[in-house]
C-alpha cells in the first residue's frame, strides 16, 4: 500500500480515487487543526449553556463484562442516548485517570458514526453545530470532491469494530490515541461471510474478530510481508496526524486504543453515477450482467458454448443464417444443418472429453456452486429491486 508523508498530490489523490487502492497519509497536521477532546467539551459545554436543550448523541453500548466488539449493524446494534458533555467529560477523566460517569454505568461507550454534517436531506447531521470546527481536508478540497457525511468516532474503553464496507470512499483522520485497521480487497468478499446482498444491512460480515485473525494469518502463514500487500490485504498502524483512504467497497475492521479520537469524511465514488438517483443509474442492468460475466471461467464459457446449439452470426442477406465455416443457407434449410452440426459435433466428443477430464471435478463443482449462489443473490437482489419499485410507484 502506498504511503505518504503529508498529503498526495491530486493526480495521485484521484488516481487512488478512481482505481479504488487504499493509501495512508503520514505527518498531516490534521490532529493540531481539530479541536482536541477537552477543546470539544468546552465548545459543547457553552452550546449547552446558551441553548434551551442539551446536545444528545446515541451512543453504542456493550455491557463492561464482555468484551468490547461492537457491531454496526442496527439490526443488532445496542445503544443509549447521553448528553455529549457527559460522554466527553467522561472522556478526558478517563485519559487522565480519574474516577468517571463509565465507573458508574459499567458499560463500554462507543460513539460511532456521530454525523457533523450529512449531504442528506432524510437523515441530518446529529450535531451541525460542530461542523466549522472541521475544514474539509486538503486533498478532498482540491479536488473538489462532494462531500457525502462528515462523523466523529470517540471511544473510552479499547474497543474493536467488526468487518464491513462503506458505501462511499472513506478518509478516516486520527486525532488521538491510536488505530489498528485491516483492510480486504473486496476480491475476497466470497470467504468473509457477508450478508446477502438484498438485506437491509448488506455491508456487514459475519466473522468473529477470531475468524478474521485466523483468516490473516491463513495469508501470513503462507506469503511474505511484500506478497501479503500485493494481495490485496493490509494491517494499518495508525498515530494522531495519519489519515487512511479507505476505497468504498474494501471490508475494514478497526481496533482501537482506548480514548482514541477521529473524524471520518464519506464522499462519492466513481460509482455514484451509476446507482440511485445517479446520471447513469440507467447502466445498473448492465453492470451487473458484467459483473456477472467477469467471474466467469473459460471452462464455464467451453461448457456454455458445447451445451448450447446456437451459431454464431454476423450481417447477412435477409433470409440467410451463417453456420460453421461462414456456409451462407437459406432459413429453410436450417433444421437439417443444425443435425449435421450437432453430427459434427459429436466426432469431436473425445478431445472435448479429455479436455474435462483435465480439470479437477471437485474444483468445477465448487466454481459451479459459487456461481449459482452469487446467480441466485442478484436475482433477489433484482427482486427486492423490483419490489421497491412497485412500492414507490
Amino acid at each position: 500500500m502506498k504511503h505518504f508523508m503529508k498529503w498526495p498530490s491530486t493526480a495521485e489523490f484521484l488516481a487512488h480515487r478512481n482505481d479504488f487502492f487504499p493509501f495512508l497519509s503520514q505527518t498531516t497536521g490534521i490532529e493540531l487543526l481539530f479541536p482536541s477532546d477537552k477543546e470539544l467539551l468546552y465548545l459543547v459545554e457553552e452550546f449547552d449553556r446558551v441553548n434551551p436543550y442539551p446536545a444528545i448523541v446515541d451512543v453504542s453500548c456493550i455491557d463492561i463484562s464482555d468484551e468490547a466488539v461492537f457491531n454496526g449493524n442496527p439490526v443488532i446494534r445496542e445503544k443509549v442516548d447521553m448528553k455529549l458533555a457527559t460522554f466527553l467529560n467522561s472522556m478526558v477523566l478517563i485519559s487522565e485517570n480519574k474516577s468517571n460517569f463509565v465507573d458508574e454505568v459499567q458499560l463500554h461507550l462507543y460513539l460511532s458514526q456521530c454525523s457533523i454534517y450529512s449531504s442528506s436531506i432524510s437523515e441530518p447531521a446529529q450535531l451541525p453545530m460542530l461542523k466549522k470546527y472541521f475544514p474539509t481536508l486538503e486533498p478532498l478540497e482540491q479536488a473538489n470532491q462532494t462531500i457525502v457525511q462528515k462523523n466523529l468516532w470517540m471511544n473510552l474503553s479499547k474497543c474493536y469494530s467488526s468487518l464491513h464496507y462503506d458505501a462511499n470512499h472513506n478518509l478516516l483522520s486520527l486525532v488521538q490515541g491510536r488505530k489498528t485497521v485491516t483492510l480486504i480487497s473486496p476480491s475476497y468478499t466470497h470467504l468473509l461471510k457477508a450478508l446477502p446482498a438484498y438485506y437491509s444491512s448488506p455491508n456487514h460480515s459475519n466473522l468473529t474478530k477470531n475468524e478474521l485473525m485466523a483468516f490473516i494469518k491463513t495469508f501470513q502463514s503462507s506469503t511474505s510481508n511484500e506478497s501479503i500487500d500485493e494481495i490485496g490485504i493490509y494491517q494499518v498502524s495508525m498515530v494522531p496526524g495519519d489519515v487512511l483512504f479507505i476505497p468504498e467497497g474494501w471490508w475494514h475492521a478497526v481496533e482501537s486504543d482506548r480514548c482514541s479520537y477521529a473524524v471520518n469524511y464519506w464522499f462519492e465514488s466513481p460509482f455514484k453515477q451509476f446507482f440511485e438517483n445517479g446520471k447513469a443509474s440507467h447502466m445498473t442492468a448492465y453492470l451487473l450482467r458484467a459483473a456477472t460475466y467477469s467471474l466467469r471461467s473459460k471452462e464455464e464459457d467451453y461448457d456454455m458454448d458445447n451445451n448450447n446449439n446456437v451459431s454464431r452470426t454476423c450481417t447477412v442477406p435477409q433470409g440467410f443464417v451463417n453456420v460453421k465455416n461462414d456456409v451462407l443457407v437459406d432459413s429453410t434449410q436450417l433444421d437439417n444443418v443444425k443435425r449435421k452440426r450437432r453430427h459434427d459435433d459429436d466426432d469431436d466428443d473425445d478431445e472435448g472429453h479429455q479436455m474435462q477430464c483435465a480439470r479437477s471435478k471437485s474444483d468445477e463443482s465448487e466454481r459451479k456452486e459459487e456461481f449459482s449462489k452469487l446467480m441466485n443473490e442478484l436475482l433477489l437482489s433484482a427482486q427486492q429491486i423490483e419490489r421497491e419499485g412497485d412500492m414507490g410507484s
